[in-house]
């Protein structure tokens, strides 16, 4: 085994979230430009796989020059996308921010609520047939990562993310100059009025080019033959893989003519053409001049920037597949790239990187096994164990007792609870204990069982929980089975294995070396603002002194 293989694995720990410390004080010249790099299905077992294939200028470089823990871990409860935005930006514990997981259930109103949703916000584009329903990050309840920096430094502080989907307000937080997204509807650059009013320039140039157009008739190929593939990965025609569209087997192509915008941006979704879209995007900020352009003068500015390809495709292929290998190395080019980038128009010694993801790779769902676990597969049976329980109460509605599953979290209806006799607790333990005899269930937990917890990963999602929006029920499912509900594919489980991802800083301020055994993703915001000097309101992680040149 290769000593970069031996740092990269780092040390297995069951790891638990830490509180904050003390942070380091302010440095004398902090970085021009702190750039936060999330790769949403990163996991650490899939970046071991293909490290004997990496470039020297990507992972190698950062792991090389720069401190990182190869195993961090995902301490919150639902490991998808929202929450793992939210976890990043705050340094909190998803639910304690806001957000416990891509959408929950407003009680009152029986309604599903995105962790993005904004009734008074409205979408800004430069193509007037966008979505133009409201996005926003004001669903967070804590201050973010970009909320200091502004704090810290002004208004001559920058403050942007840019992300393939809507949840990349969340990285940014309520404060940010701007937030940018790729629209469903018309494969164009948008953003939230929260932020702006009118599209960047440079932005709306991106959309005259054509927006995601431009990926018309390009086509997927793998950067490695069939041997490499199979060596580091699995067959290209495991017959287990469930893509949404098209084939299972490369090459892929993005259709060239009659395909509506709503559908070339499905075809794009999970290519690496998804990633070039945003990183297209990295490059043309980074191009800004003046006061405008991120690290131009001597203010800390600040960008934020979401990959989700690898998700994307890890939930059609599977972390075992050839598609997820090579994102990965596509995501190792481009990391190199950027960090290229970086000295060109930054500067050498002048920018600091973070690198994380805020969801794993779960292993895949076996086709035909019912591993792919639905709604109706949870409400039904959730539903006839409350009326088989109340016999007497009158049903208005056919879900009366279950409002919906948001992911992994079950959520009931509290008012029709006790309006048929019982507390919402008591309803919640039959339902837990009714499932918990089914096939796909390992284990079913009400909030009580969660704050009854001593220690591990369920006593920090008994802390975790929100009053309101986190469910009833939290249904941890078999290996091998994942929620595919109206939100997306969603994960939770108690397996830390599968909790595993990087996390790495490198550039100015930053000292080489292996971070703790119990680092977590919570870890990075009160790093960098440790780095920079500016503190957050609170954490639940801890700055990683290791991690930053000491100036005393």
């Amino acid at each position: 085994m290769s000593s970069l293989l031996l740092t990269l694995l780092g040390l297995v720990a069951a790891s638990v979230v830490q509180p904050a410390v003390t942070r380091a004080a302010a440095p004398a010249d902090p970085p021009a430009l702190v750039v936060v790099l999330v790769v949403d299905g990163l996991s650490s077992a899939l970046l071991e796989r293909a490290q004997p294939l990496f470039s020297e200028g990507g992972f190698r470089r950062l792991f090389r020059e720069g401190a990182h823990a190869a195993r961090a871990l995902l301490p919150h409860s639902v490991t998808s996308r929202a929450p793992g935005r939210a976890a990043i930006a705050t340094g909190m514990l998803p639910g304690r921010a806001g957000v416990p997981g891509d959408l929950w259930f407003d009680r009152a109103g029986r309604q599903s609520v995105l962790a993005v949703s904004d009734a008074r916000a409205t979408t800004v584009g430069s193509d007037p047939r966008i979505d133009v329903r409201g996005r926003s990050a004001g669903q967070l309840e804590l201050p973010t990562l970009g909320a200091a920096f502004r704090q810290r430094f002004g208004p001559g502080c920058v403050v942007q993310a840019l992300g393939w989907r809507a949840e990349v307000l969340l990285l940014a937080g309520p404060t940010a100059d701007g937030a940018f997204w790729i629209d469903g509807s018309t494969g164009t650059w948008v953003g939230s009025s929260r932020h702006v009013s009118r599209l960047p320039p440079w932005l709306v140039e991106l959309n005259e080019q054509g927006g995601l157009a431009v990926h018309r008739g390009q086509i997927w190929e793998r950067l490695f033959d069939e041997e490499t593939g199979r060596s580091h990965a699995g067959p290209d025609d495991d017959a287990r893989e469930q893509p949404r569209a098209g084939g299972t087997t490369f090459p892929y192509g993005v259709p060239e003519w009659s395909e509506s915008a709503k559908r070339l941006r499905l075809a794009v979704q999970g290519t690496p053409f998804a990633d070039r879209s945003v990183l297209g995007a990295v490059d043309a900020a980074l191009r800004v001049q003046g006061g405008a352009g991120l690290g131009r003068d001597d203010v800390p500015d600040l960008l934020l920037v979401a990959l989700d390809a690898l998700a994307d495709a890890g939930a059609d292929y599977g972390p075992e597949s050839q598609e997820a290998l090579d994102l990965v190395l596509r995501v190792d080019l481009a990391l190199g790239e950027l960090l290229g980038l970086l000295d060109e128009r930054v500067g050498s010694g002048r920018w600091s990187l973070a690198l994380c993801a805020g969801q794993g790779m779960p292993a895949r769902p076996d086709a035909g096994t019912g591993s792919l676990v639905g709604a109706l597969d949870m409400l039904v049976p959730a539903e006839r164990l409350l009326r088989e329980a109340h016999p007497q109460h009158v049903v208005s509605d056919g879900r009366a007792f279950t409002l919906g599953l948001a992911g992994p979290w079950l959520h009931l209806s509290h008012e029709v609870a006790r309006r048929a006799g019982s507390e919402p607790a008591v309803a919640a333990r039959l339902v837990a204990d009714g499932l918990q005899q089914l096939p796909a269930v390992s284990r079913a937990l009400t909030r009580a069982d969660l704050l009854a917890s001593e220690g591990g990963l369920l006593a920090q999602w008994g802390r975790e929980l929100h009053a309101e929006r986190s469910g009833d029920v939290l249904l941890l499912l078999e290996p091998g089975a994942v929620f595919n509900t109206q939100s997306g594919r969603a994960f939770a489980g108690d397996r830390i294995e599968e909790r595993r991802v990087p996390l790495a800083f490198l550039g100015q301020g930053i000292a080489p070396g292996c971070l703790p055994a119990d680092t977590s993703i919570l870890d990075l915001a009160p790093t960098l603002a440790a780095l920079v000097g500016a503190p957050l309101t609170k954490s639940d992680g801890r700055a990683l002194q290791g991690a930053l040149v000491d100036d005393s």
